[in-house]
């Protein structure tokens, strides 16, 4: 977690899962939107893993105001949209298909 927390892990593809919250919600002291924020940052393709991550889900009925996807708030684009969108790859559903995240093709 030292590592992460200071930044030293390198990030080709993030995964969020959950819904997001900007401020408020600390690990181990440290704001976990600024976390997300740099690292997404430095990735490559980001994956929004789920409703919660991508529009908000079930979370988002207890705190509608603070409370949404990592890029999409409901329907409605955030202001994070414009700055993580050609590298977002937005996996609704729940829970989060094995199949859909890893992508192994069936025959």
């Amino acid at each position: 977690m030292e590592d992460v927390i200071a930044k030293r892990v390198p990030c080709d593809v993030l995964i969020l899962e959950g819904s997001f919250k900007e401020e408020g919600v600390k690990k181990d002291g440290v704001e976990v939107s600024s976390l997300i924020h740099a690292y997404a940052k430095r990735a490559k393709h980001i994956i929004s893993a789920g409703t919660c991550a991508t529009f908000g889900g079930i979370f988002k009925q207890n705190d509608p105001e603070n409370i949404s996807g990592f890029c999409f708030d409901l329907e409605e684009k955030t202001t994070r949209y414009a700055d993580y969108a050609s590298k977002l790859i937005s996996l609704p559903g729940c829970p989060i298909r094995p199949r859909w995240l890893s992508y192994y093709p069936t025959k």
